[in-house]
Order: C-alpha cells, then structure tokens, then sequence
C-alpha cells in the first residue's frame, strides 16, 4: 500500500464517519482470535490524549487498522517516537500522522500559562509552538500554535527516528500532519 492509498483510506472513513454512514463493527470469537493472531495497521496515528479525539473512531476504522499514541497535546514524546519507529519497522505502515485538533487543552494551558500541573518536558514540547506564532504575530492564536505544534511533532518523529527517515527517502512512508475539527467531525490536512 502506498502512502497516498493509506491517506485516501483516512479521509474516506473520516467522510463515513462525519456523514453518520460508520460501518458500525462487532467482533466475534473467530474476529477476535484473528486479530490476536497479529495486526496489520495502515498507518502510524499520533494523536491527543483527549477522550473526544480517537483515531479508530474518527476514521472509521476497526481494531488493528490504526498503531496509535495518545499522548497529550499529540507530541513528539518518547512514546510518540517509539510508536514511529515500531509501526515502520515491524508493519512497514506507509503513513505516519500527528493529528492535533481544535480546542486542546494542552496547548490553550501553555497559552494561559496555567500548565503548572503539566511536566516540564511536556510543557516544553508544546511551548515551541506558542512562542513560535507569538513571534510571528505579537499574540497566541490558539490554532495556529495547535497547528504549529503538530508540524514540530512531525519534524521531530521524522529527524528522530531513522528507519522511518529511510523508509521517506525510499518513497515508502510519509510523515503528514491533519488537524481534527471537533465540532464538525471533519480532519484536514495541514501544510
């Protein structure tokens, strides 16, 4: 599979899923066994954490279509990095996404200044965004951080990982980053 037929495959679900056409699945003993057996996902997902924000779900995909990390604020943590590098090497997945959405809270508490309950490290991640589009425009603007954030996160899943590194520059894998609309349901690719 190509990475452009993994994307296609995204959005398509996504579409089932925004327009209420899911395929509604149920698993039964011999599914259940099957996918015990092994998983054969179609892309890398990295995405928040937030209860409102599961990949499977919004692109209507079953068990074992998706090798997703839910880390806060979808960061590159090590997590993030470990998931890459395991969904290439031992899936060859062709597709890589962080997907960020509107309304984090992550992002808004670093804004606020009110992630003190948040880890440095975290904290850290997600301030490169903040301060890189309070640069650019003297204020925070919410989603432009929650976009600027996801494309640090890419950036640093694809310099931080080398066997996804060669598996871009082979044409086998790309690294793309979506944003996550919550109220309409609809994900869009961000440049």
């Amino acid at each position: 599979m190509t990475p452009d037929e993994a994307l296609a495959i995204l959005l398509e679900g996504n579409k089932r899923f925004r327009s209420g056409d899911s395929q509604r699945r149920t698993y039964g003993p011999s599914d259940l066994q099957r996918l015990a057996e092994g998983q054969t996902p179609i892309a890398a997902v990295v995405a928040c954490s937030d209860s409102r924000v599961s990949p499977n779900v919004v692109f209507d995909l079953g068990l074992g279509s998706i090798f997703a990390c839910r880390v806060p604020g979808n960061v590159a943590a090590e997590s993030s990095l470990w998931v890459a590098d395991m969904a290439v090497r031992e899936f060859q997945v062709p597709l890589v996404v962080v997907m960020a959405h509107t309304g984090c809270l992550a992002v808004t508490r670093v804004i606020e200044g009110s992630a003190s309950q948040m880890g440095p490290a975290l904290r850290s991640e997600i301030q490169r965004a903040v301060t890189g589009v309070q640069d650019e425009t003297g204020q925070s603007e919410l989603e432009r951080a929650i976009c600027l954030n996801a494309t640090y996160a890419a950036l640093k899943i694809s310099d931080n990982t080398p066997i996804l590194r060669q598996a871009e520059s082979e044409g086998k894998t790309r690294v793309i980053t979506m944003l996550y609309d919550m109220a309409s349901g609809e994900v869009r690719l961000l440049a």
